[in-house]
């Protein structure tokens, strides 16, 4: 593939001096945020907490080469992150060497699969994914991880799955360490409260306030000696850059995460692709989700080959980097080079953060993670949206993360195929409103005629073989109950396409009206479409003459042959 079908660096160039130094500046301030936000996803994925700071080191920079979107931050993500440390929990304790060699290979089979998706051209898959189930989605993975945070928060051990974690911390509450509710209670609060006051000091939410929570713990931890009062503690964070290493890949390793894989795929390009757009129509940008296929794919790569794990689009990080200023990729490879100063140089530190300090920001992350906001709008707007919504959360939840996006994918299907199914069919008529006349629509069982002996019959949705009985069986029953029809026309406004089934019922119904002396007319029709009802027969069934462009043209047809007749 040459450059001019991969193009580089179109995150960044025209580099800009004049904007570097805010570029700069935003790029430091998405660092610094960034690092405790990654060293918290670890607590979800099950990593060591250095790979968490591994993801915004090569990932960050191979998609800030590669990527075709100027603000997409790619990084750790706690959705993700979800769905592969429940997949790998079972095959490997946390933490250990065989867990790691697992969570690199599958991260390099979720960049294996973007680059086959980019070759295919499969970008069109986020729109598989509508608004409504990400939100559930998210919804479900935030609750997960604030129910895998509080016995964390509180200082008691648990294992398993997210709900099981919370009977456990439940039935321990007794066994809670004061202290470490102390430090996580700190933390929450050091990271929400600023935010309520935002609106009318937005400096405030420009801070790096998790930093802050990290930096006011940690000290206290190590002042206090917390540790002798049962505080548990991260330990020693390995200093500098990662080291580049294939991790084991088996036949059988593959076959237990290919599955795992494929939904992290249709996750990653959902959302970073929701992300992408979102920013590229704020600014009026270009945007090629089959180009950052390559990049992600590449990103993912490069983090399954460096000791880190799966890595996405993120929303709430590339929001961070927005409002510090930042209007490219520089901003970006900027938190790069801090980000492998600090693991050349100032790892050390990092040894004295309390475990309950950590768990505190990521359930502040989970959290945020549940829009209750945009929930509650769904749920005012479109009821059965909502259930959908809901429905996948409760599976996340309860199932698991890769499940849930498995079901809502299905659910949105099977309810397309309701719609498409039965779709909401109408009699068309012509209504006067002040000095205009107008088209309305009319229930089919209200047997409107438009015009004295016509009936306008708008089918709303493609005719293929689920929905062809219910075109035959509403088309049969006007003809038999409507006394003095004379004309039948059929508004294809709405048939995008029509299958061989749909074809012969249409072809089939039409037939009969014309033995019932009912003509047909049809108007508005695709060309495409009109190419396949030619084949189907139809055309020379209702002959071409009847065909027109447009409704008034044919109602002008028939108040001809009404004339003619009388």
């Amino acid at each position: 593939m040459g450059n001019k079908e991969i193009p580089i660096f179109r995150g960044f160039l025209p580099v800009d001096k004049k904007t570097l130094p805010r570029e700069a500046l935003a790029g430091l301030t998405l660092a610094v945020i960034s690092i405790p936000e990654v060293m918290g996803y670890t607590k979800i994925s099950g990593t060591p907490i250095v790979t968490g700071i591994y993801t915004i080191l090569f990932p960050m920079l191979i998609y800030a080469i590669f990527g075709s979107s100027k603000h997409l931050v790619v990084a750790a993500d706690s959705a993700t992150a979800a769905i592969m440390a429940q997949a790998l929990i079972p095959l490997a304790a946390q933490n250990s060497p065989q867990y790691m060699s697992l969570a690199g290979l599958l991260a390099l089979m979720v960049g294996a699969l973007l680059l086959i998706c980019r070759l295919v051209r499969l970008g069109f898959i986020s729109n598989f994914l509508s608004r409504t189930v990400l939100a559930g989605f998210l919804t479900g993975v935030g609750i997960q991880v604030l129910l895998q945070q509080i016995g964390g928060m509180l200082g008691i051990g648990t294992d398993g799955g997210a709900i099981q974690q919370f009977i456990t911390t439940i039935s321990q509450i007794t066994k809670m360490n004061g202290y470490a509710l102390g430090l996580s209670a700190f933390t929450v609060i050091v990271i929400l409260v600023p935010g309520w006051f935002a609106k009318k000091l937005p400096w405030l939410a420009k801070l790096p306030w998790a930093l802050v929570a990290i930096i006011g713990t940690s000290l206290a931890g190590s002042l206090m000696n917390l540790k002798s009062l049962g505080v548990s503690f991260e330990g020693a964070v390995p200093g500098g850059l990662p080291h580049f290493a294939l991790p084991g890949i088996t036949f059988a390793n593959v076959s237990a995460l290919l599955a795992t894989a494929v939904t992290i795929v249709v996750v990653i390009i959902t959302q970073s692709a929701a992300t992408s757009t979102a920013y590229a129509n704020r600014y009026g940008e270009a945007f090629n989700e089959n180009q950052d296929l390559l990049a992600l794919g590449c990103a993912n790569i490069a983090a399954g080959l460096s000791g880190a794990f799966v890595v996405n689009g993120s929303p709430t990080k590339t929001e961070i980097s927005d409002s510090a200023g930042s209007r490219s990729q520089v901003g970006n490879i900027v938190a790069v080079a801090f980000v492998a100063v600090l693991l050349l140089f100032f790892t050390g530190p990092l040894q004295y953060m309390p475990t309950p300090t950590l768990c505190a920001i990521v359930f502040v992350i989970g959290l945020r993670l549940i829009n209750f906001k945009n929930m509650k709008r769904i749920y005012s707007l479109k009821r059965s949206e909502f259930t959908l919504a809901l429905l996948t959360a409760s599976v996340v939840v309860t199932v698991g993360a890769a499940q849930g996006i498995i079901f809502a994918m299905a659910l949105a299907l099977l309810q397309h195929v309701r719609r498409s199914y039965k779709p909401n069919n109408s009699l068309m008529l012509l209504q006067k409103r002040g000095d205009q006349t107008i088209w309305t629509w009319q229930p089919v069982a209200s047997q409107a005629q438009t015009l004295p002996g016509l009936v306008v019959y708008h089918f709303a949705a493609s005719l293929y073989y689920a929905n062809a009985r219910v075109f035959g069986e509403e088309v049969t029953a006007l003809a038999g109950n409507i006394p003095g029809l004379h004309c039948l026309l059929l508004d294809f406004s709405a048939i995008a396409d029509v299958d061989f089934t749909g074809g012969e019922m249409i072809t089939e119904v039409c037939r009969k009206l014309l033995g019932k002396n009912i003509s047909v007319r049809c108007a508005r029709i695709e060309n495409h479409v009109m190419q396949q009802l030619t084949a189907y027969g139809f055309i020379d069934v209702v002959k071409p003459e009847n065909i027109h462009s447009h409704i008034e043209a044919a109602m002008a047809q028939f108040e001809a042959a009404e004339n003619g007749r009388g």
